[in-house]
């Protein structure tokens, strides 16, 4: 049986919290967030609500959310609230925008920050994962099993 104390740490790996919601905005938390990002492509803001920069792109990010781009989940966590994630990912400031596919930390995005930047970023982003190389490229089929 795991102790009162090591629970806080273990429950996000073993039993994930669901995330909250803000219109189409996934709200995370420590324990909400390995879960979440675990299983498919979620691009995620990390914040601080006192940041100015942040307050600016919080329109945009919520924009983004409410167009639903190419099935990318997106979210944001403060990291005020929720230290020891950002700490995990180096965060040292804010936003910082990662881009997240099966729970892997796919790179730190520093681009255009206006709504068509970021849908091109999130593009760019989902055709990798198509198994695109670049103009032209075409995937091979997977073999039978």
């Amino acid at each position: 049986m795991i102790g009162r104390s090591a629970w806080p740490k273990v429950q996000p790996y073993v039993w994930p919290e669901i995330p909250s919601k803000e219109g189409k905005l996934y709200v995370l938390t420590e324990k909400s967030f390995r879960g979440h990002v675990s299983r498919g492509d979620h691009f995620v803001m990390m914040y601080a609500p006192w940041c100015g920069h942040c307050q600016q792109l919080k329109p945009v990010w919520e924009q983004l959310a409410k167009s639903q781009v190419s099935g990318v989940k997106i979210s944001k966590i403060d990291c005020t609230a929720n230290q020891e994630i950002c700490k995990s990912f180096l965060v040292h400031g804010y936003p910082t925008l990662l881009y997240f596919r099966n729970g892997e930390n796919l790179g730190k995005y520093d681009g255009d920050k206006s709504l068509n930047g970021l849908k091109k970023h999130i593009k760019k982003m989902t055709n990798k994962s198509d198994g695109k190389k670049g103009k032209g490229a075409k995937s091979k089929p997977s073999p039978e099993l």
